[in-house]
């Protein structure tokens, strides 16, 4: 699985935002729990805090790749911030 930089991240955000049209990759919880190496409990724990955006698509939850990739970057947002204060 590829690593990415803040400036990757950014610059795939503001693709989608742009007319550009691409292929949106979806996760499941098992997959972005992997991804993140978390449990997938604090994966649903952040979907039902809406800190992770997800669709219910039948019974199962799925993550879109730039919501995921958009959750990674506040987090990194987030973590330099109180860095910032300490």
């Amino acid at each position: 699985m590829k690593k990415y930089t803040i400036d990757e991240v950014t610059e795939f955000i503001s693709r989608i935002h742009s007319d550009e049209t691409i292929t949106l990759q979806l996760y499941t919880v098992d997959e972005v729990s992997k991804i993140l190496k978390l449990t997938r409990i604090t994966v649903y724990n952040y979907i039902k805090k809406n800190k992770l955006k997800a669709a219910k698509i039948g019974n199962a939850y799925r993550i879109i790749e730039t919501d995921l990739l958009d959750f990674v970057q506040k987090s990194i947002q987030k973590a330099d911030n109180k860095k910032a204060y300490n």
